[in-house]
C-alpha cells in the first residue's frame, strides 16, 4: 500500500491527482476493504499492549466525558495520527493506516460534488479547501493540526 500513496503524492504533486486516482482505482479493485479488515486481528488482543493516552484521559475526566468500555491510547505521531487512530480502532493496531489514507484520496477525488465545500465559505474558516484536503489526503506523512482524535481501546 506505501506504493500507492507514494503514486498518489507524485501525480498530486503535478497536479494530476484525478488521474493517479484513477490508476489507483484500478490497481485496487480486486482489493475491497472489508476482505483487508477479515484478515486483520478483530480480538483486539493486540489492543492489550497499546499504551494509555493519560493525557486524553485527564482531559475526558476533567470535562466529564467518560466513556464505558473504551480507553483512549497512544498512537504513532508520525503524521498519520488520524488514520492510525482508525486503524486501532478498527483492528487493534496501526496496520490499515496507509490503506485508509489511500482510500480516503481515492474517495474525496472520485466524490468531488459531496466533499467540495467551495460553496458553503464558513466551512473553509476552519478546514481546507477541496484541493488542499485530497493533496494533504496524498501525502504520505500529512500532519493536519485541527483537534485531537481519541482512539480508544476496548475492554
Amino acid at each position: 500500500m506505501i506504493f500507492s500513496i507514494s503514486r498518489l503524492e507524485a501525480y498530486a504533486s503535478k497536479n494530476l491527482l484525478t488521474d493517479g486516482v484513477n490508476v489507483e482505482k484500478i490497481l485496487l479493485r480486486k482489493e475491497p476493504l472489508t476482505q483487508i479488515i477479515g484478515e486483520t486481528n478483530h480480538t483486539y488482543s493486540a489492543m492489550s499492549s497499546l499504551v494509555e493516552d493519560r493525557v486524553s484521559r485527564q482531559i475526558l475526566n476533567e470535562q466529564s466525558m467518560i466513556i464505558k468500555e473504551r480507553n483512549p491510547v497512544q498512537v504513532s505521531t508520525n503524521g498519520n495520527c488520524l488514520f492510525n487512530s482508525l486503524s486501532v480502532d478498527m483492528c487493534g493496531n496501526e496496520s490499515l493506516a496507509t490503506r485508509l489514507r489511500v482510500l480516503t484520496c481515492i474517495e474525496m477525488v472520485s466524490n468531488k460534488l459531496i466533499y467540495d465545500t467551495s460553496k458553503h465559505n464558513r466551512l473553509e474558516l476552519v478546514s481546507p479547501s477541496y484541493d488542499e484536503a485530497c493533496k494533504a489526503a496524498a501525502k504520505i506523512e500529512h500532519f493536519r493540526p485541527h483537534g485531537p482524535f481519541l482512539p480508544q481501546r476496548r475492554y
